[in-house]
C-alpha cells in the first residue's frame, strides 16, 4: 500500500488487447434495473476557434482511440451480468459530419440537439469503439459544433480531461505538420481490473470494517408520497432543485472553515447534509453512498494518471447528527471518514469481486447519493484550439432508467461559488421539502463559516 512510485511504475506502451474484467463500479451498474442499458452516457460539446479540417480531425481522433484502450471496449450483456473485451485498432474510426448551414440560424441549435440525441441513443455496448464523435458545421457566419460521446461504462469526469487534451494536442501536431505524439501511457484499464481481481481474492482488504455496517434500515429516506414501482423514478421524471452560496461566504468556507477546524471540505459539507437530514427525518443516523473518483493508491506500481476508464468508487458512509452541537456533528464526521480504509474503494471491490461468499459485505441501498465534484477548473486556456459549448444535446441517458437513489445530492464550486443540486422525482418527494432540506443545508454552512470566525477572534 501506499502512494505511487515514479520508479516502479506498471506502464503498457503497447496495444492492450483482450478481456477485461469488470471493476466494482461496472457491475453495479449492469446489475441495476435498466431498459435501455447502452443509453448511459457522458457528453462534451465543443465549439473550435478556427475551422477544423476534417482529414486531421479524423487523424487525431482515431490516435485517440489506438492510444487509449478503454475506449475500444465492447461489451456483452444479459440480465445475470456482462463481460468486457478490449479490441485491437482498426483506423476505421469516422467522424460524422453535419452540414446544418440550409437552415435558419434560429433552427439550428434544436436540430444539432436532435441528431445529437439520434447519436448517443446509437450508441451500442456490443460494438467498439463506444465512442463517436460528430463535426457540425453551421455556414460561414455560424460557429461549428465538435460533439463528443462517450458510453459512461468507458469514461468518467477525469477520463475527459485527460481526452480533450489530447484531442488538442493531437489536432496541433497534426497541423504543424506533424505525427501526433501524446504523452506516455499510464497502467491500463485491464491491467487495473486484474489487480483489484487479485486483491479481492487476497487477505489483504479490510472485511471485519465493512462487516460491521449498521441496519439497512439507516439507509431508508422518508417519501412523502407513496408512489409504487420503478417508474415513479427515473430520469424522465426527476426534476433538480439547485441551491449556492455566495462568492464570498464560498471562499470563508475553503479558508476560513477549513483551516479553523483542520478538516476537509467533504467533512464540512456532510456535516451540514447530517443537519439537514436530521431536521427533516427527524433521526440521528443514515447511511448514505459516498461517491468517489475511485482512483486510490492501492499499489505502489499502479500510475492511473492518464488511464481512460470509469473509475468511480461508490462508499456506503454512517452519518450522526449530534444533537444541537454542530462541531461536535462535525467531528464525528470528520472521525468517521478518517476511519473508513482506502478511503472506501474496498467496499465495491469485496461487495462484487471477492469470490468467497461465506462472509458477505452487507447489500446496503442507500436512499441518498452524495458527490462532491471539486473546483470547477477550465479544461482549455484562452488561447486554445477549444473552448467548451453549453448548448443542449440531449438527455445523456435514457427517460426511462431507473434511479437508484431517492435523492441525489452533487455539489461543486463553479465560478468562485459552491453550487449543490439536488436531484428527486417529484412523484415520491415534494419539491417544498427538497426547497426546506437545500435550505437546512446552506444554513449549516453559514453557521460553520460563523463558528470560524468566532474561533480565530
Amino acid at each position: 500500500m501506499g502512494d505511487a512510485k515514479d520508479s516502479a511504475r506498471d506502464v503498457e506502451p503497447g496495444f492492450v488487447t483482450g478481456e477485461v474484467p469488470l471493476t466494482p463500479v461496472q457491475h453495479w451498474y449492469l446489475s441495476q434495473p435498466r431498459n435501455w442499458p447502452e443509453h448511459f452516457n457522458q457528453t462534451v460539446l465543443l465549439v473550435p476557434r478556427a475551422p477544423l479540417r476534417a482529414e486531421w480531425l479524423t487523424q487525431a481522433v482515431r490516435h485517440l482511440v489506438r492510444h487509449h484502450d478503454a475506449l475500444r471496449m465492447r461489451f456483452e450483456w444479459t440480465r445475470s451480468g456482462g463481460s468486457q473485451h478490449c479490441l485491437p485498432p482498426d483506423d476505421l474510426m469516422e467522424v460524422e459530419h453535419f452540414e446544418l448551414g440550409h437552415l435558419r440560424p434560429e433552427q439550428q441549435p434544436a436540430a444539432l440537439e436532435a441528431i445529437a440525441t439520434r447519436l448517443q441513443e446509437g450508441l451500442s455496448m456490443g460494438q467498439a469503439p463506444m465512442f463517436r464523435v460528430a463535426h457540425f458545421t453551421s455556414g460561414l457566419d455560424e460557429p461549428e459544433h465538435l460533439l463528443l460521446i462517450a458510453q459512461h461504462l468507458v469514461v468518467d469526469g477525469r477520463s475527459w480531461r485527460i481526452l480533450l487534451e489530447d484531442l488538442q494536442t493531437a489536432y496541433q501536431h497534426l497541423s504543424e505538420g506533424h505525427a501526433p505524439h501524446l504523452p506516455d501511457k499510464t497502467t491500463s484499464f485491464q491491467q487495473w481490473s486484474r489487480r483489484l481481481v487479485e486483491y479481492a481474492r487476497s487477505s489483504a482488504p479490510p472485511l471485519d470494517y465493512w462487516r460491521s455496517l449498521p441496519s439497512s434500515a439507516d439507509s431508508h429516506l422518508p417519501a412523502d408520497l407513496a408512489a409504487t414501482g420503478t417508474s415513479a423514478q427515473t430520469v424522465g421524471t426527476s426534476r433538480t432543485h439547485s441551491c449556492a452560496l455566495g462568492a464570498e461566504e464560498t471562499q470563508a468556507l475553503l479558508r476560513e472553515v477549513l483551516k479553523a477546524f483542520h478538516c476537509e471540505i467533504n467533512d464540512v459539507l456532510l456535516t451540514a447534509l447530517a443537519s439537514a437530514l436530521a431536521a427533516w427525518t427527524r433521526r440521528r443516523r443514515w447511511i448514505i453512498d459516498l461517491e468517489g473518483h475511485g482512483r486510490e493508491p492501492l499499489f505502489d506500481d499502479v500510475d492511473l494518471s492518464r488511464t481512460v476508464g470509469w473509475f468511480t468508487s461508490l462508499v456506503p458512509v454512517v452519518l450522526e447528527h449530534d444533537g444541537d452541537d454542530l462541531l461536535d456533528t462535525l467531528q464525528s464526521v470528520k472521525a468517521r471518514l478518517r476511519g473508513i480504509p482506502n478511503r472506501g474503494i474496498d467496499y465495491g471491490i469485496l461487495r462484487y469481486l471477492r469470490e468467497d461468499t461465506s462472509e458477505p459485505v452487507p447489500e446496503v441501498y442507500p436512499g441518498l447519493r452524495f458527490n462532491f465534484l471539486g473546483r470547477s477548473a477550465p479544461i482549455f486556456s484562452g488561447d486554445a484550439l477549444f473552448q467548451p459549448s453549453d448548448a443542449s444535446v440531449g438527455p445523456s441517458s435514457s427517460l426511462g432508467t431507473f434511479r437508484p437513489h431517492l435523492l441525489e445530492v452533487q455539489s461543486l464550486v463553479q465560478e468562485g461559488r459552491l453550487r449543490v443540486d439536488w436531484t428527486y422525482s417529484p412523484a415520491l418527494l415534494l419539491p417544498q421539502t427538497i426547497t426546506r432540506l437545500a435550505e437546512h443545508f446552506l444554513q449549516a454552512l453559514r453557521q460553520l463559516v460563523a463558528l470560524a470566525r468566532v474561533d480565530t477572534e
